[in-house]
């Protein structure tokens, strides 16, 4: 594939610039990816290797949690909300992802009681955000960065 060819080559070249920088933010180590999967045709070609290795739940809990970082509806970010944790975070989820107890606990008490937002008009505090899964998501994304994405870019490299 040409396509296959050209996000190998914007790859490697990245991953040069990023050796060759300074910069040793946590946070821009992990952009890298993300960036990636905005480009469709990259995107879609992870998503079929994840298929293949059996850890897609990764990629949709990612994609599910950016989709949800648009909604301002309060009533859909609820709901969304409760699916999200449901299936990727609640032990025994149907696409449960691969978290730490922490992260675990700090999205269920977000999510657990009433399941507030920023407008509930009880006052108290918001506990449904649209940051709710970012410590979760940035998780996720690390696990891809690091462990996915070299598989597959050594498999795209073997085409």
């Amino acid at each position: 594939f040409i396509v296959s060819g050209i996000v190998v080559s914007l790859w490697a070249a990245k991953r040069e610039s990023i050796r060759k920088s300074s910069h040793q933010d946590p946070e821009y180590a992990s952009k890298d990816l993300a960036v990636l999967l905005l480009e469709p045709s990259f995107h879609q070609q992870f998503f079929d290797y994840m298929c293949l290795q059996l850890c897609v739940e990764n990629l949709m809990f990612y994609d599910e949690v950016q989709k949800y970082k648009q909604v301002t509806n309060d009533d859909e970010r609820r709901s969304m909300a409760v699916s999200i944790y449901e299936s990727y975070i609640k032990d025994g989820g149907d696409m449960q992802v691969n978290l730490s107890a922490e992260l675990v606990s700090g999205v269920a008490t977000q999510i657990a009681g009433n399941a507030r937002t920023a407008e509930d008009e009880t006052g108290e505090g918001a506990s449904i955000t649209p940051t709710t899964f970012d410590a979760a998501q940035k998780n996720v994304l690390d696990t891809m960065k690091y462990h996915s994405l070299p598989h597959f870019m050594q498999s795209m490299n073997a085409r």
